[in-house]
């Protein structure tokens, strides 16, 4: 369903993504392409699951209420498993010097819109201050794109605000599903929102708010043993000592106004990609292109 019935690549996500972290495999397609997978062997996978499928390669967690016998008896197997070595990270590219816009003609009833910077990713120690910037703008129908957008402006019913973060990269993305004749008030309305941010970032009753729900979302993860597991078992696949819960939320504690207004205004101070998806006239596409070269610089594409 990522492609229409010529081929083409009709996804938004998947084609900002391309855009945001070309030639890197966090800018590939998660099912990958179709003539690859067409010309996969057996033994293809064969290589790939004796290359990665390594104890190199892998974390086991268990979290549950059980003695350290059993979980010395659940571990045992794992010890046959062949060391291998550990898959290299592949750095990620530099963030676009300007503005990419990414605009495909659809035939659907509704336009995809999105725009996404290159961010802090989870390592980074503007981490903590970046995770309260994304809860300001999207945590709940209390939150600034929420009001905004959906009840004030009525722009859309479906909008988002999502910070996709991994240890050394994340991409911070805008977007919503709009009607086709409001996609240029959608674009100008979402910078809006972010600018607001970097200038009156939340203070009082809003920054309590905000606080609370980011303690609320880690504190809620121990209520799911398969959350526990992730949460202290992924990281190790990159990291020997990961931050612990209690220090994450003791770090989201120390954030103050003016450090979540820095990182908005750090994200504004870079290029993003914005893709769209849906029907595409000449002067939709002349609008779109002059609202992100007034507000974001000269883009390509």
């Amino acid at each position: 369903d990522e492609y229409d019935e010529h081929g083409r690549m009709v996804d938004c996500e998947g084609l900002v993504r391309q855009a945001l972290w070309p030639k890197h495999p966090l800018g590939r397609s998660i099912i990958g392409q179709q003539a690859n997978i067409e010309r996969f062997s057996l033994e293809d996978v064969q290589r790939h699951h004796a290359r990665f499928y390594r104890a190199g390669n892998m974390v086991l967690t268990i979290a549950g209420p059980l003695p350290l016998q059993a979980l010395r008896a659940a571990a045992a197997p794992f010890e046959a498993i062949q060391p291998g070595e550990g898959a290299a990270i592949t750095p990620v590219p530099a963030a676009p010097e300007r503005p990419e816009l990414v605009l495909v003609d659809d035939g659907r009833s509704q336009s995809d819109c999105r725009m996404a910077w290159q961010a802090p990713g989870g390592l980074d120690p503007a981490a903590p201050a970046f995770e309260l910037f994304a809860r300001t703008l999207d945590d709940g129908l209390a939150s600034r794109m929420h009001r905004s957008l959906g009840v004030d402006l009525g722009l859309a019913y479906d909008q988002w605000g999502v910070w996709e973060r991994y240890d050394d990269a994340a991409a911070f993305e805008v977007g919503a599903h709009v009607s086709p004749g409001k996609v240029v008030r959608f674009l100008d309305a979402a910078l809006d929102l972010l600018e607001g941010i970097a200038l009156r970032p939340p203070t009082g009753e809003e920054l309590d708010r905000v606080r609370f729900r980011a303690d609320w979302a880690v504190r809620t993860q121990a209520d799911s043993l398969f959350n526990v597991a992730d949460m202290h078992g992924t990281p190790r696949l990159t990291q020997a000592d990961p931050v612990s819960p209690r220090a994450w939320l003791a770090a989201l504690e120390a954030v103050t106004s003016a450090d979540i207004g820095r990182v908005a205004e750090q994200l504004l101070s870079t290029a993003p990609v914005v893709g769209v998806v849906g029907p595409l006239d000449k002067t939709t596409r002349r609008h779109i292109r002059h609202t992100i070269q007034r507000r974001c610089g000269a883009p390509r594409g």
